[in-house]
């Protein structure tokens, strides 16, 4: 075989083993370096435990339709199983995934929206408080907020909603025309949605919470701009930790949630499925961090 060059043919494979060795990643954005760290974290299991396995991503834009299409597609490919990042678990092509017993693991999304399926996931919820009281801690009382999509996204919901009730535990009201949906999860989003804020007010808040770290990115730059220092003027923390973060001035304050290891467990829960295996744990919460750095200041 090796003198000859052979090379095996998955599909006469695929007729005695009745698998691909093809698993599918379904993400909502390929320009997200979020989903980079994500996929390399599966890469990571295959290279340890499947290696003879491959990836084939599906690139869902945030729209449930695409999401649809791409469930259907793979399916017709005879994809061994799935990962999800899902905007909808709910949806007509997720219960086809249920319906017809096919191993596939949701990622990222809100553990309560997903009942009883397979979940990989860290608590949004709980680490967006965490990340609002370090703020508070820090004497701030006036707050701005930036979501990406927000009505489309449990994740986005959750974070939204750990915010708002740090503020109300410690009896600070949060001015509503401060929240600004940016409408994506890139630096432009960002960039837009705080010049909104900033064109809309005299003053602006003393700390900006961001729900990712691409726009946090975005919005740093346009303070910035108009003259703002951060952290000095305002302080501006994000979400992920993604490694970019670390490199922009000042570094990024932000919340570390393990995005790699989250892939790899991820890919593991679903081989587990995927052998018939019952999982000890069927959903899975990575724990997360703050990273403090150097562009949240304590209010003078």
């Amino acid at each position: 075989m090796k003198s000859l060059d052979y090379v095996p043919n998955i599909n006469a494979q695929r007729l005695v083993t009745a698998r691909t060795q093809i698993i599918s990643l379904l993400i909502p954005s390929i320009n997200n370096p979020f989903f980079a760290e994500l996929y390399d974290g599966i890469e990571r299991y295959l290279h340890d435990k499947a290696p003879r396995y491959r990836i084939q991503i599906g690139n869902t834009l945030y729209s449930i339709e695409r999401e649809m299409d791409l469930i259907r597609t793979f399916r017709r490919e005879y994809i061994d199983g799935f990962i999800i990042v899902s905007n909808n678990p709910s949806s007509r092509g997720i219960n086809e995934l249920r319906k017809n017993r096919i191993p596939f693991v949701f990622a990222i999304n809100d553990i309560n929206k997903v009942a009883d399926d397979p979940l990989v996931t860290y608590n949004n919820y709980e680490l967006s408080y965490r990340a609002a009281t370090y703020l508070l801690e820090l004497g701030h009382r006036s707050f701005g907020y930036i979501a990406g999509l927000f009505d489309e996204s449990d994740r986005a919901q959750a974070r939204f909603n750990g915010f708002q009730q740090a503020l109300r535990d410690n009896s600070v009201r949060f001015n509503r025309s401060n929240f600004v949906v940016g409408g994506s999860y890139s630096s432009e989003a960002g960039f837009l949605a705080c010049r909104k804020l900033c064109d809309s007010r005299r003053k602006m808040p003393t700390a900006l919470v961001c729900a990712n770290d691409l726009i946090a990115v975005g919005a740093k730059h346009v303070l910035q701009k108009n003259g703002l220092s951060v952290p000095q003027d305002v302080s501006i923390i994000g979400f992920d930790n993604i490694q970019p973060s670390a490199y922009v001035f000042p570094p990024l304050t932000t919340i570390d949630v393990n995005i790699s290891e989250l892939g790899y467990e991820s890919a593991r829960l679903l081989f587990q499925i995927m052998d018939g295996e019952k999982p000890d744990n069927h959903q899975v919460t990575i724990e997360g961090k703050l990273i403090i750095r150097e562009s949240c200041a304590q209010v003078p």
